[in-house]
């Protein structure tokens, strides 16, 4: 899977956080094409502004779903037809699988890679009912890497389910599985952390969605390089909770031409070679 040069997002959320007794929908899978055409035509619009030039896309792990394995089946199935709206703007995808469905969710991360070819499995912890590091995610990232599909964890400071010894204890588990934490930056005492744990597991590759402060990740390529840095703007439908730090702000950092590059692409670009059998 080859991405298109310029500058990657790896973190686009396709859906939103309203579930349908707040007003919103219950999940991605509406089947409503004009919603969708909207939806790509503002997202194209926002991508534009920042100088965007393409995305992996994933859905929103907080959804309805009554019907178990089934409704996580549609909404992964919505995000594929999305995809296939602009495949250039789209080239890759990651889909999602509950970790309380058990071994029915371990069937779906086999769906999503061998029916809709996506090349990465999205976890949510503190949306799943589960730590990061429960067993079934566990036993989830072991299929992953059977499969070389890249695990995007989530690991927001707002909740201990995705706290930093959960996410060092997977490092841990799968050391030669590349694994991508989002959201870790989004206080300054998980920033920390994730300084040192970066240094520990050079497996882990951290998005820039959420950081606090573009300043943290200067000092975060003094300390470490920029070679487990990648770029992601945790945009949802509808343009809603999207990074302030995006390629302009990256760009005035002064990390150097090269540096800058590999922030910006050409991390997750090695990345989805190795989804492709070739070694990082």
């Amino acid at each position: 899977m080859s991405a298109p040069p310029g500058v990657f997002d790896a973190h686009q959320h396709y859906g939103n956080l309203l579930l349908s007794d707040a007003g919103g929908i219950e999940t991605p899978a509406s089947g409503q094409d004009s919603r969708d055409h909207a939806d790509l035509a503002d997202r194209i619009a926002r991508m534009t502004a920042m100088n965007v030039d393409a995305a992996l896309l994933m859905p929103v792990n907080r959804y309805l779903r009554p019907n178990g394995v089934a409704d996580t089946r549609a909404v992964n199935d919505a995000l594929a037809a999305y995809q296939n709206l602009d495949r250039a703007r789209f080239p890759c995808a990651a889909g999602i699988t509950e970790p309380l469905h058990g071994t029915a969710g371990l069937d779906e991360i086999r769906r999503i890679r061998e029916e809709l070819g996506f090349v990465g499995v999205s976890y949510h912890a503190r949306w799943q009912g589960v730590s990061a590091d429960d067993p079934w995610i566990k036993r989830g990232l072991a299929v992953a890497g059977e499969l070389r599909l890249i695990p995007f964890v989530h690991a927001h400071a707002e909740s201990a389910l995705e706290a930093p010894t959960c996410v060092s204890n997977l490092a841990r588990a799968f050391p030669d599985l590349p694994i991508v934490v989002t959201d870790a930056m989004s206080t300054t005492t998980n920033y920390l952390a994730y300084l040192d744990i970066a240094e520990r597991f050079p497996n882990l590759y951290f998005d820039t969605s959420c950081v606090l402060h573009p300043a943290l990740l200067r000092r975060w390529a003094a300390r470490l390089g920029t070679a487990q840095l990648i770029f992601g703007t945790d945009l949802y439908s509808g343009g809603a909770f999207y990074t302030m730090t995006g390629p302009g702000e990256i760009a005035g950092l002064g990390l150097g031409p090269e540096a800058e590059a590999a922030v910006l692409g050409a991390n997750f670009r090695r990345l989805l070679a190795w989804t492709e059998g070739e070694n990082r």
